[in-house]
């Protein structure tokens, strides 16, 4: 039995950020009397944390039964976050072919049950801190629902952003309000009322687009801009209605009531309700679909749909910020772009808080309707304009441990070489700790956060300088 008590444990990742991360993370414990570890060192977790290896050694080549009515028996109420979480996992492994995805589903489920059960027989974590990279993965799921079950006192943390903060526990996930702690959106909310901090988001939300932050696809929106006033002028696009794009491999299933269960379905569901119409409208991809190699993939659908001739290259930053056009997009950045600027979009998500600040549940029929009618999805006030604003000063620059320097690539996206990613996380982390003032206060918050009162990254500072 591997027991851990009274400890750190993390999740050391795979990517650049997340071996820079781990670096400030060991830094961090240095300044305290606990033990830290790497989930990714737990004798023998290596076989479920990678489905190559649960494949090859594990007991799923000796079971041939269908475990679905196993599982629902061990997860009970939280059945359908491990389903859903099967589901997200085969999504955002693009190389799975159609026939494969119920052979690929089989071999999570058997994974996601025996890692539960190994976790039952093998782990025991009680008054301890864990700090997961990405809680959608499957394997963070599943030790998730372990560490809230069926161990004792523990804290969990989860990457959000490029921060952490702390994640509530799974009765959250019924509630559809997802892990994430509430105290950072109330934080937020309660800041408006600070003059200093409207003053703040809404300088920030100018230099956003003024090439003074990090942000890749503004840059590259931006890029685009400059080439796009340069050639053709500022409105090439004649059609009012923009489809756009979110990244293929977002997760959906975290969200119990959402409307579609992957981008693809979106799209063609809103592609088809357009046609049906004989509604004029273009397609735009997401600025990084390159980068996260999904660019091909989104050719593919658009060809199948018979609309590949309505995508648009190169638009700029005309779909957030021209009055002219009204955005159709699944959830994300454009819809918060839009309403930061008070414009309107057509959004599908499945949720809104309407002008009476009333949580409004919403339809398939009723997105359906907005596309017919294309009417958009809520009125925009001044303050969902401001509640936006704050959303990107705080995700972007204040809650950004990456914001005490220059970083001159991308972060290491979608790169899988080792060495790479590692060369990145070192090069990282020696900019950050030549600038010792921001060293110091990145690792005071940390600390603040993993063994203090905070219950997100940079709290304490955020409440001082504003309240």
């Amino acid at each position: 039995m591997n027991n851990f008590e009274n400890c750190l444990l993390y999740n050391r990742g795979a990517s650049g950020p997340s071996y820079f991360r781990e670096l400030i993370i060991k830094d961090v414990v240095k300044k305290s009397t606990i033990d830290c570890y790497a989930i990714e060192d737990i004798n023998n977790i290596k076989y479920y944390l990678s489905t190559k290896n649960y494949i090859k050694y594990a007991i799923f080549h000796k079971r041939k039964i269908y475990r679905k009515s196993e599982l629902f028996d061990i997860f009970d109420e939280y059945s359908f976050l491990v389903i859903n979480t099967i589901y997200d996992s085969i999504k955002r492994r693009n190389g799975i072919l159609n026939k494969h995805i119920s052979k690929y589903f089989h071999i999570y489920l058997n994974k996601s049950i025996d890692y539960y059960l190994w976790l039952k027989s093998n782990v025991k974590v009680n008054n301890s801190k864990i700090i997961l990279e990405d809680w959608h993965y499957l394997e963070n799921t599943i030790l998730f629902i372990y560490l809230n079950r069926d161990c004792s006192n523990n804290t969990v943390f989860g990457c959000f952003g490029n921060g952490y903060l702390k994640l509530s526990d799974l009765n959250n996930y019924k509630k559809n309000d997802g892990p994430y702690d509430t105290e950072f959106t109330i934080t937020g909310e309660k800041l408006l009322s600070s003059e200093k901090y409207k003053i703040d988001i809404q300088q920030f939300y100018i230099d956003r687009f003024k090439r003074k932050g990090d942000w890749t696809s503004n840059n590259i929106l931006m890029d685009e801009e400059d080439e796009k006033q340069q050639t053709k002028g500022k409105r090439d696009v004649k059609e009012k209605l923009i489809i756009c794009i979110n990244s293929i491999s977002d997760s959906y299933f975290h969200i119990q009531e959402r409307l579609f269960n992957s981008e693809e379905e979106w799209l063609i569901f809103t592609i088809n309700i357009l046609l049906e119409n004989n509604t004029p409208f273009r397609i735009k991809l997401h600025p990084q679909a390159k980068a996260y190699g999904e660019y091909e993939y989104c050719l593919k659908i658009l060809r199948e749909l018979g609309v590949i001739d309505r995508l648009v290259d190169k638009m700029g930053l005309s779909h957030l910020t021209d009055l002219y056009y009204m955005p159709i997009t699944n959830k994300g950045t454009v819809f918060q772009e839009r309403t930061a600027n008070k414009l309107d979009s057509i959004v599908a998500v499945p949720r809104i808080i309407d002008i009476d600040r009333s949580l409004k549940f919403r339809t398939v029929y009723d997105y359906a309707l907005e596309l017919k009618n294309i009417s958009s999805t809520l009125n925009v006030t001044n303050e969902m304009s401001l509640l936006a604003k704050s959303d990107f000063f705080l995700l972007e620059y204040y809650f950004n441990i990456f914001k005490y320097f220059q970083m001159n690539d991308d972060m290491g996206v979608n790169q899988r070489n080792l060495e790479i990613n590692l060369n990145w996380a070192n090069t990282a982390y020696q900019k950050l700790r030549n600038n010792k003032n921001g060293y110091q206060e990145l690792c005071d918050s940390m600390q603040q956060l993993f063994f203090g009162k905070d219950n997100f990254l940079f709290q304490t500072k955020l409440i001082n300088e504003y309240q």
